[in-house]
């Protein structure tokens, strides 16, 4: 399982790798244009045009929802329906709309909850938890809000640049979310206690975490340098993206094409280890594993 593809110019806005009998790869062109590929092979399934005019509370809003599942019968983790960020959980039950400068709500099959953060801040990012709805917020003031079940857990000054985030990780069922800034990631419980840290990193892209929470991929965004973590946040492999495009077997005839310069710019990788990353218009599909390996400490006997 090692392909890459170049979409003629397209640049995807995200991938994601979405369920598994069989598992595919979704890859956004746009807030509703959304491609399928086999992901072993990179077999086309298909576009998804979704209709994304209508907004929650409008008639045509649950048609929408309907819209979003993938070839496999996955729900798709997350959407936008013009500016509003739709997150589902994994049996489709449990969805999570953002709407910047507006607020979050939480909605339980029909049933919807507001999620007011402490103060008068403005979300400017998030986590989903798609097994059980855990979510993670960073506000303008830094600070990081939680919640479960709809309930607000805390609100904790854990010094966030919300302009610097990156990324924000909630693994199916944990008690952590993992907070990825441009410069650093850390490791914080549901209670507001900074569990693990990486600091002073080089800047961070791109970034993504596996669902179990035991595989988190960055991508450098200078050197385009791909680097794997273990849960612990051991560095365990890195290799430069482009040898990892380099390597991987095209699924075109050899073109005359430009080699791409920039770095990934989207990432993700699931608990098995597959990982699929987009750079520039070429999207490439590999595994944790086949990054070049971090030689690791050893105990003195």
């Amino acid at each position: 399982m090692h392909w890459r593809l170049d979409l003629s110019g397209d640049w995807p806005y995200v991938v994601r790798l979405v369920g598994d009998d069989p598992p595919q790869l979704a890859v956004w062109l746009s807030d509703h244009d959304i491609d399928f590929f086999a992901l072993p092979t990179g077999a086309y399934y298909g576009r998804l045009t979704a209709a994304t005019e209508s907004r929650p509370d409008t008639n045509g809003w649950r048609s929408y929802l309907e819209q979003l599942i993938a070839p496999n019968g996955a729900y798709l983790p997350v959407a936008w329906a013009g500016p509003v960020g739709v997150y589902t959980s994994h049996d489709g039950r449990l969805r999570l709309y953002h709407t910047p400068g507006v607020g979050l709500v939480l909605d339980a099959d029909g049933q919807q909850t507001t999620l007011a953060p402490d103060g008068q801040t403005t979300i400017v990012a998030i986590g989903f938890d798609r097994e059980l709805g855990t979510v993670a917020a960073v506000g303008d003031d830094g600070r990081l809000h939680m919640y479960q079940q709809g309930v607000h857990v805390g609100s904790y000054a854990v010094e966030i640049n919300p302009q610097a985030v990156v990324r924000l990780a909630v693994p199916d069922g944990g008690d952590t979310v993992l907070v990825i800034e441009e410069n650093q990631v850390r490791a914080i419980t549901i209670g507001g206690y900074v569990r693990l840290r990486l600091p002073e990193l080089a800047r961070i892209n791109a970034a993504a975490c596996s669902p179990d929470g035991e595989i988190l991929v960055t991508a450098d965004g200078d050197s385009g340098m791909l680097r794997a973590y273990d849960g612990a946040l051991r560095l365990v492999a890195q290799e430069p993206a482009l040898d990892v495009l380099l390597r991987a077997p095209s699924l075109q005839l050899p073109e005359d094409l430009p080699w791409p310069q920039m770095p990934p710019h989207t990432l993700d990788v699931d608990s098995a280890g597959r990982l699929a990353l987009a750079v520039e218009g070429i999207v490439c599909v590999t595994h944790v594993r086949d990054l070049a390996p971090v030689a690791q400490p050893r105990a003195l006997l």
